[in-house]
């Protein structure tokens, strides 16, 4: 049994950074597109059910996309602190909109014991932000650097080439979308892949796990370890040794153009 059990869960699936070859698509979403109050809550009490009453959950990582851009994001973070008391809850920030939230988004991730996490891109005056946020009692941390970015984490060839063994994702990106559990951002979120670039990626029902047909946690963590798509062998192009594509450069804006995001 997994004793360290997390997930990452979208609360807004778009983005104020456009980053070309998005791992999780958010850059290719035009709209602000995010999950409402009501289904953050069914979605969360669900996995409350399915994990021991939320003693099993560990960690949970809510992301995007940009979750600072959620409308209402102090209520949805009461909502998921009052349904896991226990959990340990860290935002995922890009940090560009740190200093425009209000006093009550910190008093409510300081009285909810939320940790604020951002991944350093360079595009901010990271030492000011940590110290500001500090100053009100909310703790920070750097989630990670991206100085340096992959591209094409999807591939459409002919080649077979299962990346599962090598898979980080599958270990400390697991994703919660919609009542369904997914071993990476790429899988949950393929349709918004499909949509843009008119391509049909499938991933099947034996490829993710669906919390309405299981019933307890131990089932939860039998399927999720014997778990192994064929969407690794078939799509995925995180094919060298560390898990990455091997495709790498400088972040830049996207151009919409499906060579930053795919290797044809």
């Amino acid at each position: 049994m997994n004793d360290n059990f997390g997930l990452e869960y979208h609360l807004v699936h778009s983005c104020n950074l456009k980053c070309a070859g998005c791992s999780h698509y958010s850059s290719l979403l035009d709209e602000l597109t995010f999950i409402s109050k009501e289904q953050i809550e069914s979605e969360m009490n669900l996995l409350r059910v399915r994990t021991n009453n939320g003693d099993s959950l560990r960690w949970l990582r809510l992301l995007g996309g940009e979750p600072l851009l959620h409308p209402n994001l102090t209520d949805c973070l009461n909502i998921i602190r009052n349904i896991f008391p226990k959990t340990r809850i860290t935002l995922i920030t890009n940090g560009i909109n740190l200093n425009k939230m209000s006093n009550t988004f910190y008093k409510v991730c300081k009285c909810n014991d939320i940790e604020i996490s951002v991944t350093d891109y360079g595009l901010i005056d990271l030492n000011n932000i940590i110290h500001q946020i500090k100053s009100k009692g909310v703790k920070i941390d750097i989630y990670q650097t991206c100085r340096d970015w992959y591209f094409q984490n999807i591939r459409l060839t002919e080649e077979i080439n299962d990346c599962f063994n090598q898979c980080y994702h599958r270990k400390m990106c697991i994703n919660y979308k919609e009542e369904k559990i997914f071993l990476c951002p790429q899988m949950a979120y393929i349709d918004i892949f499909n949509h843009t670039f008119s391509t049909d990626i499938v991933v099947n029902e034996n490829e993710y796990i669906d919390l309405n047909k299981v019933s307890t946690y131990n089932e939860l963590m039998r399927i999720l370890t014997s778990l192994h798509p064929d969407f690794c062998s078939i799509y995925c192009n995180c094919t060298s040794p560390n898990g990455n594509p091997e495709k790498n450069g400088k972040r830049y804006t996207t151009k919409k153009d499906i060579k930053e995001f795919c290797k044809l």
